[in-house]
């Protein structure tokens, strides 16, 4: 996980239940295994609700791209109220010892420069095992 201030695959996978509320009457909606950014429909007024998720204290909102590394995704640094992109990699790369090594070399220098066109990077790590 790479957060960067805002300028694998869309499937997450969350491995705790979750709830969302529905945003017109505030009834808890269960969204465990729901695609993220699905539509649901809340079934005390039929409301269109929007799945979100969560990874970490990042509230996703919003694909930004996907390459060979993994997704990037717009999300909200809950901790620190903030927008930024979250690069979350490919199960297969972030299970790799040695490409996350370079990966962590990657956001160690990048985090080290300062310069105005290169994306600042703020933290790395594992959550849920996922890098």
């Amino acid at each position: 996980m790479l957060a960067t201030p805002l300028l694998e695959s869309p499937r997450l996978l969350m491995n705790e239940e979750q709830t969302e509320p529905c945003t017109a009457c505030g009834s808890l909606l269960e969204i465990s295994g729901a695609p993220m950014f699905a539509e649901r429909t809340c079934p005390v007024c039929n409301e269109q609700i929007n799945v979100n998720r969560c990874f970490a204290h990042y509230g996703l909102l919003a694909i930004l791209g996907q390459g060979g590394q993994g997704t990037v995704y717009r999300a909200t640094d809950q901790h620190l109220n903030r927008q930024v992109a979250l690069k979350v990699l490919r199960t297969e790369q972030g299970g790799d010892p040695q490409f996350v090594k370079l990966f962590e070399h990657e956001a160690n220098i990048t985090a080290s420069i300062n310069p105005p066109n290169v994306v600042r990077v703020y933290s790395f790590g594992t959550v849920h095992a996922r890098v």
